[in-house]
C-alpha cells in the first residue's frame, strides 16, 4: 500500500483534496482495503464519505484504492522487466527509456482494467473484467485464485446493479483515471519514491519480488540443473539492479516536472 503522505500529495494534485479520515476508513476497517473487493463495505463507505465530503471526498477515496493497486502492478511489471533485462531475454535489446515507456503504458492499462478492484465494474462489462482475470490468473496452478476472484466479481456485479448508490461513483472513477493518465509520470514518481527501501515502500516490495525470483532459480538449480545458479547470480547483480530501478525512478520524476510545467 502507499503511505498516507503519498496519498495526500497525489490527492491534492488529482482531487484538490485529502483526508486522514478517508485514509483511515480504507486502511483500518474490518479488513484492510475491504471496500475494494466487498460491495457491501464499499456501499457503506461511499454513503458515509459522500455525506461528509461530497464528490471531492469520493474522488480521494477512489484514488486511494487505485494507488494501492498501482504498487502491486508496478512491483510485478518492474520485477518482470528487470528479470528479462538481466537474463538477456526479450527486452535486453531495448534501452532503459524504451523499457520505462512500456512499463508506464502497461501499468496504466492494468490499472484501468483491474480484476482485483471491484470499482472496475463501474466502467467495464463483467465479461471484460473476467477476461482480464483469466489472463492474470491463467493456467491450472492458479485455478483456485481465479475462482476466488471470479466469485468476488460476480457478487459485486450483482450488488452494483441493484443499488443506485454506486452509480454516483462512475463519473468519479472516470475522473480519477483520466487525471492519472494526464499526470501519470508524477503518479509513478510519487509511488516509486514512496518510503524508499523501508518495509512498506514500493522499492522494497520490488526487491522482495526479485528475491523470490532468485529463490526460484536456486531451487531449479538443485532440482534440475546447476546452470540455473548462474541465472540467479545475474539477477543478484547489485549494480544492474540499482542502474535499472534507479532509471525508472529518475525517468518518472524528470517527466513529472514536465507534466507539472505543462498542465499547472
Amino acid at each position: 500500500m502507499v503511505s498516507w503522505r503519498a496519498h495526500r500529495v497525489l490527492g491534492d494534485l488529482l482531487c484538490s483534496f485529502h483526508s486522514c479520515e478517508v485514509d483511515r476508513l480504507i486502511d483500518s476497517g474490518r479488513s484492510h482495503d475491504s471496500s475494494r473487493y466487498n460491495a457491501d463495505v464499499l456501499e457503506e463507505a461511499v454513503t458515509h464519505i459522500k455525506s461528509r465530503y461530497g464528490d471531492r471526498g469520493l474522488c480521494y477515496f477512489v484514488l486511494h484504492h487505485y494507488l494501492d493497486r498501482l504498487v502491486d502492478i508496478l512491483t510485478s511489471l518492474i520485477s518482470d522487466y528487470y528479470e528479462s533485462y538481466a537474463l538477456r531475454y526479450s527486452v535486453s535489446e531495448l534501452s532503459f527509456e524504451e523499457i520505462y515507456q512500456r512499463i508506464r503504458s502497461e501499468a496504466y492499462e492494468r490499472l484501468q482494467l483491474d480484476p482485483k478492484n471491484i470499482l472496475t465494474l463501474l466502467i467495464y462489462d463483467l465479461s471484460d473484467v473476467l477476461s482480464a482475470l483469466y489472463w492474470l490468473y491463467g493456467g491450472k496452478s492458479r485455478r483456485r485464485q481465479r475462482k476466488h476472484f471470479e466469485e468476488i466479481l460476480e457478487r459485486a456485479h450483482a450488488r452494483i446493479l441493484s443499488s443506485s448508490v454506486f452509480w454516483c461513483l462512475r463519473d468519479i472513477v472516470i475522473r480519477v483515471l483520466s487525471g492519472t493518465r494526464v499526470y501519470l509520470d508524477c503518479v509513478l514518481c510519487v509511488v516509486l519514491g514512496d518510503e524508499g527501501f523501508k518495509s512498506k515502500g514500493t522499492l522494497n516490495k520490488i526487491a522482495a519480488a526479485l528475491r523470490v525470483k532468485v529463490a526460484k532459480y536456486r531451487y531449479y538449480a538443485r532440482m534440475q540443473s546447476p546452470a540455473y545458479d548462474r541465472l540467479a547470480d545475474r539477477l543478484l547483480d547489485k549494480e544492474k539492479i540499482v542502474s535499472f530501478i534507479g532509471y525508472m525512478v529518475k525517468a518518472s520524476c524528470d517527466r513529472c516536472q514536465i507534466e507539472l510545467e505543462h498542465y499547472m
